[in-house]
C-alpha cells in the first residue's frame, strides 16, 4: 500500500505537535563537481511541487550512514532539490537546526494565534 499523506513522524513540544517529513541521501561525487554532496530532492507530490505549511512542519535531511539530520522549517524550502555538503551532518549541527526549526514554527504559529501564550 502507499504512503497516502507526506507526514512520517510526529514530534511533541508542550501541548502542540510538529509534522515532519524525512528526506534521506547518501554523499555522492556527481560529475564535474570537485566535493561529494549529499542531494536530496524536496518536490512534493506527483506533479512535484514545493511543499507548504499546509503538507508539514519541518524537513528532515538525513544522512543515513552517520545517522545525523539537518532540520529545516517548511518555509526556508525554496527549491525543489538540495545539495548538503556531508561534513555539514554533525550532532552539533543537528541540535542547533533542530531548536531554529522549531522556533521558527512555534513563532509562526504564535503570530498566527494557533499557540496560546503564557
Amino acid at each position: 500500500m502507499a504512503q497516502q499523506d507526506a507526514i512520517d513522524l510526529l514530534a511533541f513540544k508542550d501541548d502542540t505537535f510538529l509534522r515532519i517529513q524525512v528526506k534521506t541521501a547518501h554523499a555522492l561525487l556527481s560529475k564535474g563537481r570537485r566535493n561529494p554532496s549529499c542531494h536530496f530532492q524536496l518536490g512534493h507530490g506527483g506533479n512535484k511541487r514545493l511543499p507548504t505549511i499546509k503538507d508539514y512542519d519541518i524537513v528532515a535531511l538525513v544522512k543515513p550512514d552517520t545517522r545525523l539530520c539537518i532540520f529545516y522549517p517548511i518555509q526556508a524550502i525554496s527549491q525543489y532539490t538540495k545539495r548538503v555538503n556531508p561534513t555539514r551532518f554533525t550532532a552539533e549541527n543537528e541540535a542547533d537546526s533542530w531548536q531554529k526549526a522549531v522556533d521558527v514554527i512555534m513563532e509562526m504559529r504564535r503570530l498566527n494565534g494557533l499557540v496560546k501564550v503564557s
